[in-house]
């Protein structure tokens, strides 16, 4: 009797191993919505999708197009005002020309009057010339900020639908990864459970192993969870509806070979020549200085002032920019060496299952090795979905946003 319970085991056994060799390694996923109208998302269309959907941007946009055409109205004041002072200056010198020769006294006091009346008119028309050419300048200059400001919003806002969408493929490939695993386990319990029966393992180890099992479901549930949260976050940051479908693509294409060649001190000074930040704090400067002129606007300690705010914006660039940079080649080499640890235990297992007919590992062994390695594997999906995004933040910091 206790034989054929043996046999029996042994049969299980080899009939989860090749269960279990259907099980692929996880990679990146894709998650599609089967829908005809869905909306296709990859890495490299994000920009696109934001400048198309994006709510927020869409308000800036406005801003910035109001801003212009407040600039323009200002513009075409000024031009009316300077039309109406040519021909008020005209007038004074008819009048003064036609003073000359009047011999009537009411009349020559009428013209005077009148000559007076337009000199306060055109001083009048002066000093309005003069008050709207100083709030068109300094519309002049908020608008090269907005447009700055915009050009930053959409790069934000780009970068942050990035790491969402890197955080939404890492969760889906956890729960390929974690569904493989509840799967395999699940397969595990009916031999737990023989165990049991056969004496082999006690009550509590078996009760071990189901709330093991059960806390196994529950991270599957979280993942899960969290994956379709990370869809409904993506959808809002591209400015997607929830109502919408949509189609997330698995392929992230970008260049990572150009890592081991980065020359920090070159990008550092490509990054502050185009800085957008340090580009505004120039422009605020420029702004002080032109109106400082003026005292009721600006005085000294202001330009002072912009211009250390300028040199503080610099030192922070250069700082973040180097946090930055040294957080990409942490990611980097950490990928390098764990790539390698990859390919040994890859080998390994080879190994393992060439020799597995000549009784040198057991099938349970193989069958453990094989799930540690779609481990190991997803793992380092994660760190490489990771390095997109250190490597995108650093690429748009050196272009300045």
């Amino acid at each position: 009797m206790n034989k054929q319970k043996v046999l029996l085991y042994c049969k299980i056994s080899l009939l989860l191993f090749f269960t279990f060799q259907t099980i692929s390694p996880v990679y990146a996923a894709t998650s599609t919505e089967n829908a005809a109208n869905a909306i296709n998302i990859s890495f490299k269309d994000i920009e696109d999708i934001i400048e198309d959907h994006n709510i927020d941007l869409k308000i800036a946009h406005n801003n910035l197009k109001q801003s212009k055409d407040k600039y323009d109205d200002l513009c075409d004041e000024i031009d009316d005002l300077e039309k109406s002072q040519k021909e008020n200056k005209d007038k004074i010198n008819k009048l003064s020309n036609t003073e000359k020769t009047i011999q009537n006294e009411d009349v020559l006091k009428e013209t005077k009057n009148a000559i007076k009346s337009l000199k306060d008119l055109s001083t009048q028309i002066n000093n309005k010339i003069d008050e709207l050419e100083n709030k068109k300048e300094n519309l002049k200059y908020s608008i090269k900020v907005q447009k700055d400001q915009y050009d930053i919003l959409i790069k934000n806002l780009v970068f942050k639908a990035q790491s969402q969408y890197i955080e939404y493929l890492t969760l889906a490939n956890k729960e390929s990864y974690l569904k493989d695993k509840v799967s395999y386990e699940k397969n595990q319990a009916s031999i737990y459970k023989y165990k049991l029966d056969c004496g082999f393992i006690s009550q509590k180890n078996f009760d071990e192993y189901c709330v093991s099992n059960t806390q196994l479901s529950n991270q599957l549930n979280e993942v899960t969870d969290s994956k379709n949260l990370a869809n409904k976050t993506l959808k809002n940051t591209l400015g997607i509806s929830q109502d919408e479908n949509i189609n997330i693509s698995a392929d992230i294409s970008s260049d990572l070979e150009n890592i081991s060649s980065i020359n920090l001190s070159q990008d550092t000074e490509e990054m502050l020549n185009n800085s957008l930040n340090i580009h505004i704090k120039e422009i605020q400067l420029d702004c002080v200085e032109y109106l400082s002129d003026d005292d009721e606007i600006y005085d000294d300690y202001d330009v002072d002032n912009a211009e250390l705010s300028l040199e503080q914006e610099k030192n922070n660039a250069i700082l973040n920019f180097e946090k930055q940079y040294n957080l990409l080649m942490a990611s980097y080499n950490s990928i390098k060496t764990n790539s390698s640890a990859l390919l040994i235990n890859k080998n390994s297992l080879k190994v393992m299952n060439d020799t597995s007919n000549y009784g040198f590992n057991s099938r349970n062994k193989i069958n453990k090795a094989q799930l540690d390695l779609v481990e190991q594997n997803n793992n380092l999906t994660t760190e490489i979905n990771t390095l997109y995004i250190n490597y995108s933040k650093y690429i748009q910091m050196k272009m300045g946003y």
